[in-house]
């Protein structure tokens, strides 16, 4: 399918309204027509000059809590064994998640703030973020963004 909307040049856009990927939760987000609709993204980038900055927007219109949701989906597809293996969808995924940090720098995202987010309102200290395994998303996410 991918390659009949890159023959018509079908902006990333359109085609993210055509998955209906904005109807899903972030939960249920991390699906197969996520990952085609990166790669499309991906291939129109290639024909036509499309940013990963305006990938990004397209995929934060989608419903969601916290942009902190944002991290820890690009963590995990990071993450994806078919994604390591495919080198381009690995850059454009690391892309992403730079482009993701860069727009909580220039909003002025604290790690306190992001620690409020993926950790627990309620939580005065650091002490539930420091009690997460490192190997835990929310952990990884804090420490790729603050260091």
């Amino acid at each position: 399918m991918n390659k009949v909307w890159l023959e018509a040049l079908e902006a990333p856009t359109d085609v993210f309204t055509t998955l209906r990927l904005a109807d899903n939760t972030l939960g249920e987000f991390y699906c197969p027509e996520l990952i085609g609709w990166i790669r499309y993204s991906r291939d129109y980038k290639k024909e036509v000059r499309f940013s990963t900055k305006k990938t990004l927007n397209i995929l934060m219109k989608a419903p969601h809590e916290e942009e902190s949701d944002f991290g820890l989906l690009l963590l995990s597809l990071a993450k994806d064994n078919a994604i390591k293996k495919d080198t381009t969808m690995k850059d454009l995924i690391e892309r992403l998640q730079s482009q993701l940090y860069k727009s909580w720098i220039d909003a002025k995202m604290t790690s306190d703030k992001l620690r409020t987010l993926i950790a627990s309102p309620v939580t005065e200290n650091w002490n539930r973020v420091f009690s997460l395994p490192t190997t835990d998303p929310k952990f990884m996410l804090l420490k790729a963004y603050t260091l």
